[in-house]
Order: structure tokens, then C-alpha cells, then sequence
């Protein structure tokens, strides 16, 4: 479900440090110094992602988490079309959990890609629209995920975004077009999401349940219905 809303859970958040590292670390591997400019779009309250730049562009449709923001140096309220992205002007793009809630992400993805210099690093993370969770999560409204942030996950924090979950954001398909326009994969992992470790922790019976259950109608299914729930990755331009 959509949402940026914080969960404290150690051990899903321990899980959920592994996947952020191992991306950390390629794009840490990447450059040689840190590099100089980054984009954060949708950046929220904070930078999940960890990663840093000399100069850091904010940019979020609520204006009291950017104004709460400490990570960035300029802050723009509003979407993504408040920002002139004009041709390779960032090292690094940031989308960190954004996609699934605009109505057009691939639009959106091409103009942020085209922002990226050659040799410049465009990070994605986002829910896998193919998952049991993703499919789930498209079609029920907003109210639904807000019970289940708050009730079922014990979130706390903004309440969720409306989400869209386009179909066209399934990764085989993102992956497709960003290698079709210059960039090169550097680090892509799918991997069981935050939610599903978070209600295990807290609900143990339904979260092993519901973990049985997206495995087996994976299996059934022949991988069409996936168990990962959520994507992340870094490309590089070439």
C-alpha cells in the first residue's frame, strides 16, 4: 500500500537496511568522489535512501515535510512538473517509493532520466505492480491502506498517498525502457517488502499465512503473481 508513514519494526527494518545497502554500495562504487548534484523527487520527511551529494534538490507536494526535510539544500513545493528538469543536469535522481503514485510514471521516468548526466546514477525504488501485495494495492482505495498502515502495521506518520500502481511500472518493462534510452543496469534487487516482515513481526499467524499464501499463488500462477513485493535498483547513463 501506498505511504510514507514510519513503521518501527527492528527486525523488518534491519531487512529492509541489508536491500538499502547493497544499493548504497554500488552506487558508492560508482563514483570516484560524491557527487555533486542530486534530485530527490517525492523526498518527504527525510532521504531513505542515504545517499549523498554537494547539493541536494528537494522536491514534494506537501510543503510541511519538505519544510521539516534536513537533507536537502533547495526545496521545491509541488510535483514534479514544478521542476525545470532540463537535459543532464543531475548526477544522481532519486525516486524513492514516487512512481507508484503518479498517474503517468513512465512520462514522468523518461523526464527524469533525461535530467541524468552521462556517467550519472537514476535510483528507483518502488512496490512490484506484478506482487500479490501490488495487485492487492491497485485495486482497493486509499482508506483501505490507511486501516492497514495504521491498525494492521501500527504506522506512524503521514498518511498514505492515493496509488496508482500503473500497469506499465512492472520491472521488466522499466528496466526495458531505461536500457532502451542509454542507461545500464548497475544494481537491481526484488526482494520480500517492509509490510510483509512488519505484519509477521507483529501478527505472526497472518503473517505466515499470508507469506504461504503469495508462494503458492506464485507457483501457481508461473511467476505471473510475484511473492517480492518491492523493487529497487540504480542505472547508470551511458
Amino acid at each position: 500500500m501506498g505511504g510514507r508513514g514510519r513503521l518501527i519494526a527492528p527486525a523488518a527494518e534491519l531487512a529492509l537496511a541489508v536491500e538499502v545497502g547493497s544499493l548504497q554500495r554500488a552506487v558508492a562504487h560508482h563514483f570516484a568522489d560524491r557527487p555533486g548534484s542530486m534530485l530527490d523527487v517525492g523526498c518527504g520527511y527525510g532521504r531513505p535512501s542515504g545517499l549523498l551529494a554537494n547539493h541536494v534538490v528537494g522536491v514534494d507536494p506537501d510543503a510541511a515535510a519538505i519544510e521539516a526535510n534536513t537533507c536537502v539544500d533547495e526545496k521545491v513545493v509541488g510535483t514534479l512538473d514544478a521542476v525545470d528538469l532540463k537535459s543532464e543536469t543531475y548526477d544522481i535522481v532519486v525516486a524513492w517509493n514516487v512512481l507508484e503514485h503518479l498517474e503517468r510514471p513512465i512520462d514522468d521516468l523518461r523526464r527524469m532520466a533525461k535530467s541524468v548526466v552521462r556517467g550519472g546514477i537514476l535510483v528507483l525504488a518502488f512496490p512490484n505492480v506484478d506482487s500479490v501485495r501490488g495487485r492487492i494495492t491497485r485495486y482497493t482505495p486509499t482508506w483501505f491502506h490507511r486501516v492497514v498502515i495504521r491498525k494492521a502495521l501500527r504506522g506512524r506518520g503521514a498518511e498514505p498517498y492515493k496509488t496508482f500502481m500503473d500497469d506499465a511500472l512492472d520491472v521488466d518493462s522499466v528496466v526495458a525502457m531505461l536500457e532502451g534510452t542509454g542507461f545500464t543496469t548497475l544494481h537491481l534487487s526484488q526482494y520480500e517488502g517492509y509490510h510483509e516482515l512488519r505484519l509477521r513481526e507483529l501478527h505472526p499467524v497472518v503473517g505466515i499465512a499470508w507469506q504461504r499464501l503469495t508462494r503458492l499463488l506464485s507457483t501457481l500462477s508461473r511467476g505471473r503473481l510475484d511473492y517480492r513485493s518491492d523493487v529497487m535498483g540504480a542505472f547508470v547513463r551511458t
